[in-house]
């Protein structure tokens, strides 16, 4: 009998693949790094990674995190779909500071009383009395309880991915936070309050339906129908669970709808889209944070006068 065992024999060779395959994967690494091509972003074409102009169809071409140090840190930090992971991240950092606000327990993790003045989209009269239209804003990121945001949070790992890798970070990030802000306007309108990611859910569901509209072929038909089982069952919740806003979801929908009948469903290509869809993300994120800075400074405010 040998000293090595098929068993012993079994793990050596798995082990051993491994090591090929990490082998392999750092080969593959250390060749995109010393690669010294890019390619253009208008016409696709290879061109030298020092070049500043494309020279097949003149495209303006980005230098700065061409070399081997940018390569090295994209392969670092993954970039393929940031943007969901960093939206899902700041709902539950504030659902976080809901439940701590509120004190919340296991079963009663957010207090109303503390929501609601906290930055709950309200109806429009009382939002034109205020001028507090911030609101449409903060309320994307605030839940009501662990089914609230577990359902919504679920929903947007499953759709973000899917409209980031379709339309671009930067359009991905604009249209979500824009689809949220026309469903909490839906909901004023109709003298209703409403907090949750669930109108710029829905506003994701609008532009992947677009998108699957515009072509024919197969992979537009998956689209189409995966979308069309997404809105079925959101909007059964929507009017089987009493207290959810009806406004808010269906004004997502077809905020989402209009904007991707507006839009280009390509991610950004050329060098004038990509500054311009950049700028218009950035913009987006500048005005969120504002909100948020104003939406602290009331809730410090009221802590104050109580």
């Amino acid at each position: 009998m040998g000293l090595i065992t098929p068993k012993m024999r079994f793990r050596i060779n798995r082990w051993r693949n491994q090591w090929f395959r990490v082998r392999e994967q750092a080969r593959e690494t250390g060749q995109e790094i010393f690669v010294e091509q890019k390619m253009c972003p208008a016409c696709r074409a290879l061109v030298d990674r020092h070049s500043r102009q494309c020279p097949y169809c003149g495209q303006v071409l980005q230098v700065a995190g061409t070399g081997p140090a940018g390569r090295l840190a994209s392969r670092l930090v993954p970039t393929n779909v940031p943007a969901t992971g960093l939206l899902i991240g700041v709902n539950l950092l504030m659902f976080l500071v809901e439940y701590v606000l509120s004190r919340g327990t296991l079963l009663h993790p957010v207090n109303d009383a503390v929501v609601g003045p906290m930055g709950v989209s309200v109806p429009m009269p009382l939002m034109i009395a205020t001028g507090q239209y911030w609101r449409w804003i903060t309320a994307m990121f605030l839940h009501a309880g662990w089914l609230h945001i577990g359902f919504n949070m679920w929903a947007l790992y499953d759709l973000g991915p899917v409209c980031e890798s379709l339309y671009g970070t930067s359009k991905y990030v604009t249209l979500y936070l824009a689809t949220g802000v026309i469903g909490n306007i839906a909901a004023s309108l109709t003298q209703s309050s409403v907090l949750g990611a669930s109108g710029a859910l829905f506003g994701l569901l609008g532009l992947l339906v677009t998108y699957g509209l515009r072509e024919r072929d197969s992979a537009s038909r998956q689209l189409r129908a995966y979308a069309g089982r997404w809105i079925v069952y959101a909007l059964i919740w929507t009017f089987v669970i009493p207290g959810i806003s009806a406004a808010a979801h269906i004004g997502g929908l077809l905020g989402g709808i209009a904007l991707g009948y507006l839009i280009s469903d390509n991610p950004p290509l050329t060098e004038a889209s990509i500054k311009a869809w950049r700028l218009a993300q950035w913009a987006a994120v500048v005005i969120t944070c504002g909100a948020f800075f104003l939406m602290a400074r009331w809730f410090l405010t009221l802590g104050v006068r109580g």
